[in-house]
């Protein structure tokens, strides 16, 4: 009877999720992300939500680069609630391809760019995606979503 109970004790806490819990404030919220192909493989640029700090990550996939990212910010990046990503528009379908499997929303905003790394580490992202919007408003660009990308092909 005591290994019954003992056991069931035990599933107990194999199956809560009381193990390796992580905290909110040990995670950094990617509000946008640039991405790069380079004779190396990824070079990325990473802009937590409110905040001026940029983190560059190189690597040849882009895990990797994201994980010499996470290093230098000393967070566990999360990109769950991701609003922006800066790409070359060449390279588009393959980045969002790749990107959609990192739970990245398919709604993110996709926009394009000449040099997207220094981009985003050069300019706010609430600056960005302002600049997007009026643009949108006035007719002089068009919304393009990570699924609309992916859709194009």
């Amino acid at each position: 009877m005591r290994k019954i109970i003992f056991s069931l004790i035990f599933l107990l806490f194999i199956f809560t999720g009381c193990t390796e819990n992580l905290e909110v404030r040990d995670r950094a919220f990617i509000q946008g992300i640039a991405v790069e192909y380079t004779e190396n493989g990824y070079k990325i640029c990473m802009r937590p939500f409110e905040s001026e700090e940029t983190y560059i990550g190189e690597g040849t996939t882009f895990k990797e680069a994201v994980r010499s990212a996470e290093l230098k910010s000393g967070n566990d990046f999360f990109t769950g609630h991701t609003e922006l990503i800066v790409i070359y528009e060449y390279e588009a379908f393959s980045i969002c391809s790749e990107l959609i499997n990192e739970e990245i929303s398919a709604g993110c905003l996709v926009v394009y760019s000449d040099s997207p790394v220094k981009y985003v580490e050069e300019n706010d992202t609430e600056k960005i995606m302002d600049i997007v919007s009026i643009s949108m408003k006035n007719k002089e660009s068009m919304k393009i979503t990570l699924c609309d990308v992916l859709n194009k092909k």
